[in-house]
């Protein structure tokens, strides 16, 4: 059968989405490797609004990054340096817990892999330049759910 989320596509990764995947695989995380992170408008053409997003090496839909899941990535890490996130390994997981304007909203969240030992930027990875991220996320609440793509 057919999703109506398989219909309405998105450019960014939503939580339905890596259900999906998850339910497929029978896995309960999904491991991606960090590409890059930009500063894209994550609104409407009428309304933008410019976020992080970051995008996994063979992966088409980049993933908006919260206030949340960027002090995820900074604990893993060790670092706020995103330039230090490139080429590392991360798993994807759903948390159900989460909650969007006091609704249950099951949310996105990062995961260490292994013993998630902080192996630098790849060499072949194309850092962000300075300006890439600018202004920081106003809140820690998830994403809210939207359109849902066929495919991640």
């Amino acid at each position: 059968m057919t999703s109506i989320h398989a219909l309405l596509p998105s450019k960014f990764l939503r939580t339905k989405i890596l259900q999906n995947i998850l339910a497929k695989s029978g896995d309960t995380e999904f491991p991606v490797t960090i590409e890059k992170i930009l500063m894209e408008n994550a609104g409407t053409d009428a309304q933008p609004e410019q976020k992080p997003v970051m995008y996994f090496i063979d992966q088409t839909q980049g993933l908006i990054v919260n206030t949340t899941n960027a002090r995820m990535l900074e604990t893993i890490f060790g670092t706020d340096e995103i330039e230090v996130w490139v080429g590392q390994r991360v798993a994807l997981w759903v948390d159900m817990s989460v909650t969007y304007k006091g609704q249950p909203d099951p949310g996105i969240r990062f995961r260490a892999i292994g013993a998630a030992t902080l192996q630098g930027p790849q060499t072949n990875a194309t850092p962000p330049t300075p300006n890439t991220l600018g202004p920081e996320p106003p809140t820690d609440e998830a994403e809210p759910g939207g359109p849902l793509p066929q495919g991640f």
